[in-house]
């Protein structure tokens, strides 16, 4: 997808519409996820996952692929509209260690710090 119209964008204006089209990704939306924060700079995204009719497992926790599904999208896209246009950002490797079952709303908070960009 083309994003250099976003780059023309106030910061603030930018966060509000990544915040808005990350939101209605069917991807993302279909695995119960809501980003409900965008800093201004891009470098931290909040996402939302609550425990749903939609994410429930068979044993009332938070079904593990909702929860890796919502966590393995925000840090690509943020870093790649931190570095810029001729950058793309592939995400090839990915892992999770679930320490717990989850068993109501589930608060991530995706970040990047100037030095690992």
């Amino acid at each position: 997808m083309r994003t250099d119209w976003l780059f023309k964008l106030s910061p603030k204006w930018r966060a509000r519409i990544v915040k808005l089209l990350f939101n209605l990704h069917p991807g993302f939306r279909s695995m119960g996820g809501r980003v409900i924060k965008v800093t201004p700079d891009l470098s931290t995204m909040v996402v939302r996952l609550p425990l749903s009719w939609r994410t429930r497992n068979a044993l009332g926790t938070i079904y593990g692929g909702s929860l890796f599904g919502v966590t393995d999208g925000p840090h690509p896209l943020m870093l790649t509209l931190s570095l810029g246009l001729d950058i793309i950002v592939w995400d090839q490797e990915a892992n999770i260690r679930f320490r717990r079952p989850a068993t109501g709303t589930l608060y991530a908070h995706c970040q990047f710090s100037e030095e690992e960009k």
